[in-house]
């Protein structure tokens, strides 16, 4: 799983990462402290942040753009209503992690040995990851190494400045809600308070509706029943010809909420979740044999999603934030595809 990257960077992000460890950024830095750095190349905001206060994992982490912003607000919430596992598969960042020789991947290894092992004087391996949303956690490229290498310089420069001063990334009262973003000047960052991304999305994804489709489910009978509709990121990863990263399929699931039986389930690319997502929602129904007499959704962003197919169908969708069903849905499912495997 080692990459196409020039010798010198792999050299040059084991050396810094070497030097970021030993300042041992998590003694200073918590899950408060976030620092903004500006992607000198592409102007992007990024976000990173330390972790290991509490002495079991310790990495750097940059999440990227506005939406591993909120993939990492996601990651680091103590909602209950947040699924820790939906969360990691959800997050948009480069991380550099340090595992015991012992627990580091083979190839971490090796990869320090070939090009950096008189550059590393620190006893973690340190390891280099790519995250990005519904896709599986990857080796980095060229392009995220330059990013990384830039994010732990930085960091370093944060934990100096701590040191010095413990409010360095608390803002003033004029200030709240304001984090301190760096900008490149020249070799040196620069930094000023500034709001992060806005986290709130002004166009969620809603399915595509097939007309013809529509007409053919409206032909069939009706039922009392009323359907829970779940969607979420199916834990067996996939991969098919025109990717070149293995991916988290997007489940589609309906359930009657009297019987609790599952009517139908599906999986979906996410990265073609609007396109092909209305197709696999009216197959399911049409697989079904049977309209429901209204949708349940538990979350809003579901609610939005199916709209556009709810509303062409004439089904009332029932918002019903509570209804905390899906972990009880997929541990079972879960458990029965092992079972069966």
């Amino acid at each position: 799983m080692i990459p196409e990257i020039p010798s010198q960077l792999w050299r040059t992000l084991f050396q810094c990462s070497s030097e970021l460890y030993k300042k041992a950024p998590w003694t200073i830095m918590g899950d408060q402290h976030i620092f903004g750095m500006v992607d000198p190349v592409t102007g992007q905001n990024c976000y990173g942040t330390v972790m290991g206060h509490l002495g079991s994992y310790f990495a750097f982490a940059l999440y990227r753009g506005k939406a591993g912003y909120k993939s990492m607000l996601s990651l680091l919430s103590e909602e209950e209503t947040t699924d820790p596992e939906e969360a990691l598969y959800e997050q948009d960042c480069i991380i550099v992690s340090f595992e015991l020789e012992s627990d580091a991947d083979g190839e971490d290894v090796a990869l320090m040995e070939s090009v950096a092992k008189d550059a590393v004087d620190i006893d973690r391996i340190p390891g280099f990851r790519s995250y990005r949303q519904g896709l599986m956690p990857w080796s980095i490229d060229e392009e995220e190494g330059r990013l990384i290498e830039g994010g732990m310089r930085l960091c370093i420069q944060v934990v100096c400045s701590l040191q010095e001063d413990p409010a360095y990334l608390t803002p003033c009262k004029e200030d709240k809600g304001k984090l301190r973003f760096f900008r490149k000047n020249g070799s040196n960052w620069i930094s000023q308070w500034e709001a992060p991304d806005n986290i709130l999305d002004f166009s969620p994804s809603q399915l595509q509706v097939n007309a013809g489709k529509i007409d053919e489910l409206k032909q069939l009978p009706n039922t009392e029943g009323m359907w829970l509709f779940e969607r979420f990121l199916f834990r067996q990863p996939s991969m098919d010809e025109s990717s070149e990263r293995p991916y988290f399929p997007v489940t589609f699931l309906f359930m009657d909420l009297e019987t609790q039986v599952i009517c139908g389930m599906d999986l979906v690319r996410p990265a073609r979740l609007e396109e092909d997502g209305g197709e696999v929602l009216l197959q399911l129904i049409q697989d079904a044999g049977k309209l429901p007499s209204a949708l349940v959704v538990s979350k809003k962003e579901n609610y939005i999603l199916i709209h556009p197919i709810s509303r062409a169908l004439g089904l009332e969708v029932h918002l019903e934030e509570s209804l905390n069903v899906l972990p009880d849905i997929k541990a079972a499912l879960y458990r029965q595809l092992d079972y069966e495997g």
